[in-house]
């Protein structure tokens, strides 16, 4: 399986090396929230930590390829994300709402997350690239992914046994 990124973008070099000092600032920040709040084992992440890492890192490529700035790691969001993909995969379900009726919002309001807008996606997929590749495919989803209107993400990445790789994926404006 092949993959290809491509980017597009008017406004000179000033530009193109503004939206890269943005992006690298976005992966350096994930990757210090995203050990801290995934954990570390040895001083190496973790490899769902190292996922969870790279997953921020592609949300927030996109947006920086469409001029928006990068979302904030919320480390509760990322909690809620990580507990809501390995129920999924553990109770065999795949929805926005729980069996028991637990729609998002309900479960940000369980976590204590206050919120003025909150969008969720989720995606199945082969690797975290490829999971962030049909989210940006899906109109809905990429929606929720280039949000004017949020300010922070969480993202959970978990492995079902057939190597399956969950993405959930919860933003909220404040």
């Amino acid at each position: 399986m092949s993959a290809e990124l491509v980017c597009q973008r008017e406004g000179g070099a000033a530009e193109v090396k503004r939206l890269m000092r943005m992006v690298l600032l976005c992966l350096l920040a994930a990757a210090v929230v995203m050990a801290a709040s995934a954990g570390v084992e040895g001083g190496t992440p973790s490899p769902q930590a190292a996922d969870e890492e790279q997953a921020v890192a592609l949300l927030n490529a996109d947006r920086a390829a469409h001029g928006l700035p990068p979302l904030r790691i919320n480390p509760t969001l990322a909690v809620l994300a990580r507990d809501y993909a390995q129920d999924m995969i553990d109770r065999g379900y795949f929805s926005h709402v729980s069996p028991e009726g637990e729609a998002f919002t309900d479960r940000l309001a369980r976590y204590g997350v206050g919120f003025r807008s909150a969008g969720e996606n989720l995606g199945v997929n082969g690797s975290v690239a490829a999971a962030e590749r049909m989210l940006m495919n899906s109109p809905a989803h990429r929606d929720n992914i280039l949000g004017k209107e949020y300010a922070e993400v969480g993202i959970g990445v978990r492995y079902a046994a057939d190597g399956s790789v969950y993405v959930v994926q919860v933003f909220v404006g404040l």
